[in-house]
């Protein structure tokens, strides 16, 4: 319990005192973060006399919430009594708590960076309490994304046929048939559209793409393209087969879109990996490790690669058509390509 005065010395302190925000429905009770020790919520009682107000006989109470969210920064609380609260690291998580206490993970930001900044914007648009909320993204470039209905979970650990307004379902009638919602199974080994990695790691964590096995065919360098489908990828890795065994320097080009009309200049190609790497011959694939800059491929884009080895060769099985789709995933699609026989020169 504390009360108000003019000492300093006696005042509420906090090392990162970050935002501040009041009950819509109990303006004396505010919510407060404090990004080092967690989620605070005080309950002021507030006394007038004749319309002044009354330090001697006001006071408050504070309380820290059960909350297990790591550097809690800025928060949100709305007229359904739920609070949001932004996380001011790299994850950039956002929760939900609901009215009852349950906390929900309802979204992150993409790449790495604090989620800062979030807004209900639901009374705006004549829609429910915490059905549509602004974020702000601190990622590079920043951006501003728009969260809709993220109550879909209920505060029971199973699902229940009817739920409840309190648990964020609209109660207004649609203007519109919704559209049937996307079911999400995680362990299905398919990284779904509405899955992250930090939502499921078995579907959506580093995964592998096996094009083909070794045969006799290969040549100094090898390119080909590939096309991310169902959603945004990041290559961080490659490997392949070399005709013998040495230690020798290994270089990855990249070029957005189809490699035509570019397998014989070097303009427009970056560099992402160059290091001498032991490889292991025709029986065991030889992986580079982490590319020196990961390849950030969009939906639906296409992504050249070219992989050149110095006194060695690429294995690679022979193709029927150059360009045709020859491996996927579900994720990634790869193309057939060509061998050159030399760096951007003998196709």
């Amino acid at each position: 319990t504390g009360s108000f005065g003019t000492n300093s010395a006696s005042a509420v302190t906090g090392t990162k005192l970050e935002d501040i925000d009041a009950s819509p429905n109990h303006p004396t009770k505010v919510v407060l973060a404090e990004q080092l020790s967690g989620v605070y919520e005080l309950d002021f009682t507030l006394a007038f006399s004749n319309g002044v107000f009354s330090a001697a006989t006001s006071s408050f109470t504070i309380s820290k919430l059960p909350l297990s969210i790591s550097s809690p920064d800025n928060v949100e609380w709305c007229a359904d009594d739920s609070i949001f609260v932004c996380s001011d690291n790299n994850e950039g998580a956002i929760h939900r708590r609901s009215s009852s206490g349950v906390v929900t993970k309802i979204a992150a930001t993409k790449g790495t960076g604090e989620s800062s900044g979030i807004y209900d914007i639901s009374e705006l648009l004549d829609l429910d309490p915490a059905s549509v909320l602004l974020v702000n993204s601190m990622t590079c470039p920043t951006s501003m994304s728009v969260i809709v209905n993220p109550l879909t979970k209920t505060d029971t650990s199973g699902p229940t046929s009817h739920p409840t307004n309190a648990e964020g379902q609209p109660s207004k009638t649609p203007t519109k048939k919704p559209t049937a919602s996307p079911v999400t199974s995680c362990g299905n080994g398919i990284c779904e559209v509405n899955e992250y990695s930090d939502v499921c790691q078995a579907d959506c964590g580093s995964r592998t793409l096996t094009t083909n096995t070794v045969d006799g065919s290969g040549a100094p360098g090898a390119m080909f393209q590939v096309k991310a489908v169902r959603r945004d990828i990041k290559v961080t890795s490659l490997s392949f087969f070399s005709g013998s065994v040495n230690t020798d320097l290994v270089e990855v080009y990249t070029i957005p879109g189809e490699y035509i009309d570019h397998e014989l200049s070097q303009d427009g190609w970056e560099l992402v990996f160059s290091g001498n790497i032991g490889m292991l011959g025709r029986n065991t694939l030889t992986t580079i490790g982490t590319l020196d800059t990961a390849v950030q491929i969009p939906l639906d884009g296409i992504q050249s690669f070219f992989i050149t080895v110095a006194n060695n060769n690429v294995m690679y099985q022979k193709g029927t058509s150059e360009g045709s789709m020859f491996a996927t995933d579900g994720t990634l699609q790869f193309y057939q390509g060509i061998g050159l026989t030399s760096k951007f020169t003998g196709t």
